[in-house]
């Protein structure tokens, strides 16, 4: 989904070394601060570069911002801008460092200690986002985190919206469920706020649809029939090393037909063939722009997304994470 555009690296280092304002934090004012923090630049589009790329044009510029948001927090408590850079900060050690457990703990002793409302509900969108990217939580908890940022933010329709799509998508199978807080975020942010609710609430629509099925292997050239003795698990798969945990993932299935699909322009199809071999796909790959009968019923294919079609052909659910979908192979 929305976070699955931005590239996360696990770092094997501390957090104390990055994420520590510097000795001379008190002589700078909170405008200063501020003003520091809002010039440091990143690169735009950074899904396709290399980890070595990523490490020196993302990591640095986060370990400043990081650093920066605690620097103003720590010094001026009640500034008005602490929850803005306090939450970019919450963004950016979980989305770039992995750093669940960190942002769990900050921002519970935010919201428990802070006495300061505006960063409090700051706090609530950070805890949630954690609880929703992390692993070790149950669904059930993850609901009623999501649910206090929501309720705090009832107005803010960057998180709100992402936070209860999130939910829906990456984290609960039953379709109906799925539809309820897909629904509930266009209702409460409206749809213009919503396109990845309403994106998914149109595959949701197309559950039961038979799936046309016989292509070309783009690694291979053979053509390629649906396994009807087994379901078939297609991932909108692209060529990235983010990509590799999910890939890594369907390895493992046992008794399921895997199939990967990529959109690829036509001046990088060997970079995506040769991205896919070195990857060693447990699958064959087709390219949804050649196939329009497969595009159509599927629909844009969003990177990450995952489409379970059961042994009658027919589109049985839709997630956007591998986890819920294990959950309706299983049968639970």
């Amino acid at each position: 989904m929305i976070f699955r555009t931005l590239c996360t690296l696990l770092v094997a280092v501390g957090v104390v070394a990055w994420a520590a304002p510097p000795a001379w934090a008190k002589e700078r004012s909170a405008r200063k601060i501020i003003k520091d923090f809002d010039r440091v630049k990143y690169p735009g589009w950074i899904n396709d570069i290399s980890m070595e790329d990523y490490a020196k044009l993302v990591i640095p510029p986060t370990r400043e911002q990081c650093a920066l948001a605690l620097e103003l927090r720590e010094n001026y408590p009640r500034h008005k801008e602490v929850p803005r850079l306090m939450l970019s900060r919450w963004v950016l050690t979980i989305n770039v460092f992995d750093g669940y457990d960190q942002v769990l703990e900050e921002t519970t002793d935010a919201l428990e200690n802070s006495n300061f409302v505006p960063l409090e509900n700051a706090a609530a969108i950070g805890r949630a986002m954690a609880a929703l990217t992390g692993h070790r939580l149950t669904v059930e908890r993850r609901f009623e985190l999501v649910k206090d940022a929501v309720k705090r933010n009832s107005k803010d329709t960057d998180y709100g919206p992402f936070l209860l799509t999130q939910l829906a998508v990456d984290h609960i199978a039953n379709p109906d469920k799925q539809r309820d807080l897909c629904e509930l975020a266009i209702k409460k942010f409206g749809k213009e706020h919503c396109w990845e609710a309403g994106y998914h609430l149109r595959l949701l629509k197309k559950l039961g649809t038979d799936v046309p099925f016989q292509f070309k292997d783009a690694l291979t050239g053979e053509t390629v029939r649906r396994d009807d003795t087994k379901p078939t698990l297609i991932y909108a798969w692209w060529p990235s090393e983010k990509t590799e945990p999910a890939v890594e993932g369907l390895r493992k299935l046992k008794n399921v037909q895997v199939i990967f699909v990529h959109t690829y322009y036509t001046e990088r199809r060997e970079e995506t063939l040769a991205a896919a071999r070195a990857m060693k796909l447990p699958g064959p790959l087709l390219n949804i722009k050649q196939h329009t009968s497969i595009a159509k019923t599927l629909g844009f294919t969003n990177g990450g997304t995952f489409f379970l079609i059961n042994k009658s052909g027919r589109l049985a659910a839709v997630t956007g994470h591998l986890d819920p979908m294990r959950e309706v192979l299983q049968g639970k």
